[in-house]
């Protein structure tokens, strides 16, 4: 009896150690568990946070390598493209044109492919596509690339999930491309580099100073970069509700004529009126190039 006695005496002694033990061990576990939450939901921010910040990055790199391979292709096969836009959403998410590959090496689809590669990096998985692709003029002088992609991400466990939708934009530039459509309607022999003016181009001397620099003007009624890219001469209607995207120039009739090209002596020089099949009347103006005819209205906003 005495020995039961103390037996029953050392488990109500031990008793509050043995529970101790088991609460602290809980209490370890529940903590290390919610670090390892912690750190995970910390590393999955960081990844989602790299991909807004590398997705504009991106957006831009792409769009104006599909802009440079479509000018590229008008001027090689001398041919314009059906529809500006289409064609280069095409380059920019998959590398082809009219389903033919190009020499773009880097897209959409394959900058989805180092997201998924990045993904694993960070130990997720990753599943991600495109949900909406558009470019169209900004303004005269650049054009506005918006794009939105969908993103799937969980880690290995499967413990974690985000899922979002992540938006950027990027604006091009289009000075220093070659104008597609001085080189369509000069038969691909001159090429015409997108000059923006930095003067104000009004009165003889300014005016003379943007036939040499051979720069490109704002225009109301000239087509945009995607019209050019088109063929077009005029504005067409997916961009008519988008104001100031127009473009002009000034052609060089002794360039054409040095070069072969046939010369409209008394058509305006302003290059969507010069190449248009229809007469398109100039008169001489107060400029130090006696070759220069323009139409009423732009002896008006040059001020010649």
């Amino acid at each position: 009896m005495k020995g039961i006695f103390y037996s029953v005496v050392t488990l109500l002694f031990l008793a509050p150690l043995i529970l101790l033990m088991i609460t602290y061990l809980n209490y370890a576990e529940t903590t290390t568990s919610s670090f390892t939450t912690k750190a995970l939901g910390d590393k999955m921010v960081s990844f989602s946070t790299s991909i807004d910040s590398d997705l504009p990055r991106a957006s831009y790199i792409i769009s104006k390598r599909a802009v440079d391979s479509a000018v590229v292709h008008v001027d090689t096969t001398g041919v314009p493209l059906d529809d500006a836009e289409v064609r280069l959403k095409e380059l920019m998410t998959n590398g082809t044109l009219y389903g033919n590959l190009s020499t773009l090496d880097f897209t959409f689809n394959s900058w989805i492919i180092q997201l998924k590669q990045k993904g694993q990096s960070f130990g997720f998985n990753t599943s991600a596509r495109l949900a909406s692709l558009s470019i169209v003029p900004s303004d005269n002088y650049n054009l506005l690339v918006s794009v939105q992609l969908i993103v799937n991400v969980t880690d290995k466990t499967g413990t974690m999930r985000l899922d979002r939708l992540y938006g950027g934009s990027s604006v091009i530039p289009i000075g220093d491309f070659i104008d597609p459509l001085y080189t369509l309607k000069t038969n691909g022999i001159i090429k015409r580099t997108i000059t923006i003016p930095n003067i104000t181009v009004f009165g003889q001397q300014n005016l003379d100073y943007a036939v040499a620099k051979k720069f490109y003007m704002r225009s109301t009624s000239g087509p945009s970069f995607l019209d050019r890219l088109e063929g077009r001469l005029t504005i067409g209607p997916k961009y008519q509700g988008i104001t100031n995207i127009g473009l002009e120039t000034i052609v060089n009739l002794p360039e054409l004529q040095a070069n072969g090209l046939p010369v409209k002596q008394d058509q305006s020089a302003v290059d969507y009126l010069y190449f248009d099949t229809a007469m398109q009347s100039g008169t001489p103006v107060n400029s130090s190039y006696s070759w220069l005819r323009l139409d009423a209205e732009h002896k008006v906003k040059f001020g010649v």
